[in-house]
């Protein structure tokens, strides 16, 4: 990109990629695309899941990181308070393998709800102190 510009983007150096290892880990996790809407793919509406969210849980909607790469974040490098995910809890042990296991380990509590995957077409919502 131009200097000027913030984002810049750049390839991991071939040299240092394992490709057993990357073979390894697609082997063991599915790592096609999960759908968000089963219907047809729609727009999320964030201000409306976040209002959604702060009424549901009784927080500030500023508080409300959403979207699954947010929720992972949020898990590696921050402290969330509670995690919401778009699924039952069985089907969430199949889809979000990792991200459940994650929040179990560090004992963050997972507040389950399927809805919120075809109303604001969602997969993950992490809350924040």
């Amino acid at each position: 990109k131009d200097p000027t510009e913030i984002w810049k983007t750049y390839k991991y150096p071939d040299r240092f990629c394992n490709e057993g290892l990357i073979r390894a880990w697609t082997d063991v996790f599915d790592c096609s695309p999960l759908p968000l809407n089963d219907q047809k793919a729609s727009v999320q509406n964030t201000s409306e899941l976040l209002a959604f969210l702060a009424e549901l849980t009784g927080t500030d909607a500023g508080q409300w990181k959403v979207n699954i790469n947010e929720a992972v974040r949020a898990l590696v490098n921050r402290n969330p308070q509670e995690l919401i995910l778009a699924s039952s809890c069985e089907a969430a042990a199949i889809d979000f393998p990792t991200v459940v296991h994650s929040a179990l380990k560090r004992g963050i509590p997972i507040r389950y709800l399927p809805e919120i995957r075809r109303r604001f077409n969602c997969l993950a919502a992490v809350l924040l102190p």
